[in-house]
């Protein structure tokens, strides 16, 4: 009986080395589907690489409507240079045609007062229009600088805010996507882990059925060959014992240097391919941090260079409207001045012609 529970025991050693080699398959299964992820993971990447050049893409036909902008914003300059130019061809010259209509309003009086009178409401009159069209082409030239600054500041702001948008819009959905796609591999993890555990427990419990069947079977069939078999048996059985206890041993040992082997292999792949998913991954976010960091500096840089010039065209056309003030007062103190050397010559006139009449 001792030697038939012995010879039970080594076939039920067999069965769990024959299990062993099962649960073997079932890990190198296990890292071929971890494989396959890491596979499907690196594909995930490469489309959101596309899609980053893709943003790259668009950022370029951003930077051809900066381009446009700036050349509108040329456009405008010429413009105002076209209406400095007109309103310099109106202002008034003091030594040509203002002069030349007061000497012939001047003419057309008999008396020298009625002349001192006609050139001086006419030189009133002449001052009136050309202050009024001076007043008129300066509001005119501000209206629309005003309008020119408040439509370029419109459209930095716009685009400004546009870039702004699409940048955080960017940066959402890519939080959205890697918080999505870590939630997802977590599940499909835990999912994997609890059928491979619900697998597992299948397996063990079907084999220990199987085993406490094949001992109660070679149990049954022991007793009858014991009671044949009695003498020829305990030969065979020493005999076989020691067979059986080399081939176990064999291939146990056989057994535990493949385990050994395929377990160091499929930790090594994975080892490798973890760090190799790793490093592509903290590429690709540095790649994408730093897309993002440029667009943001670019679109800052170009309103903070719109509002500059936009500043400096303000001040340019608060200038040229001091300057027309400027001319106005100096236009009045040289109407004035000749005005009253105008009245002097008259009175002088006067006198002369009454110290003539004197003597």
């Amino acid at each position: 009986m001792d030697r038939l529970a012995a010879q039970v025991d080594q076939l039920t050693a067999q069965a769990a080395e024959a299990a062993g080699q099962a649960d073997l398959g079932e890990q190198l299964n296990a890292v071929q589907h971890e494989r396959d992820e890491f596979r499907a993971r690196t594909e995930d990447l490469s489309r959101q690489l596309a899609s980053a050049q893709q943003q790259v893409v668009v950022a370029q036909q951003q930077a051809e409507q900066i381009k446009n902008l700036s050349q509108q914003l040329e456009e405008s300059k010429q413009r105002e240079a076209q209406l400095r130019d007109q309103v310099s061809k109106v202002e008034p010259s003091t030594e040509t045609g203002s002069l030349q209509k007061i000497a012939g309003a001047a003419a057309a009086a008999s008396t020298e007062p009625e002349r001192a009178t006609a050139m001086l409401t006419l030189a009133m009159q002449l001052h009136d229009q050309y202050v009024d069209k001076g007043k008129a082409k300066a509001k005119e030239i501000t209206e629309l600088s005003q309008r020119k600054y408040d439509e370029l500041i419109g459209k930095a702001n716009d685009y400004s805010n546009r870039t702004r948008s699409e940048a955080d819009e960017y940066n959402k959905n890519t939080h959205a996507n890697a918080d999505s796609y870590s939630e997802d591999t977590r599940s499909d993890a835990d999912a994997y882990a609890a059928k491979t555990r619900q697998d597992a427990d299948t397996y063990m419990q079907d084999r220990h059925n199987e085993a406490d069947q094949y001992m109660a079977e070679k149990t049954e069939e022991g007793n009858a060959y014991l009671n044949r078999k009695k003498n020829e048996g305990d030969a065979y059985v020493a005999q076989k014992t020691q067979e059986g206890d080399q081939y176990l041993s064999d291939r146990q040992n056989e057994g535990n240097s493949y385990v050994a082997q395929k377990t160091n292999e499929a930790d090594q792949y994975f080892s490798t391919k973890h760090s190799e998913a790793d490093t592509y991954e903290s590429e690709v976010q540095r790649r994408a941090a730093d897309y993002d960091a440029k667009t943001r500096s670019a679109a800052d840089d170009y309103a903070q260079q719109v509002r500059d010039n936009l500043e400096s065209q303000s001040k340019v056309i608060e200038g040229n409207i001091q300057g027309l003030k400027q001319f106005e007062t100096e236009y009045r103190a040289r109407l004035t001045e000749f005005l009253g050397q105008l009245v002097s010559q008259v009175s002088d006139t006067n006198n002369y012609s009454q110290v003539d009449q004197n003597n």
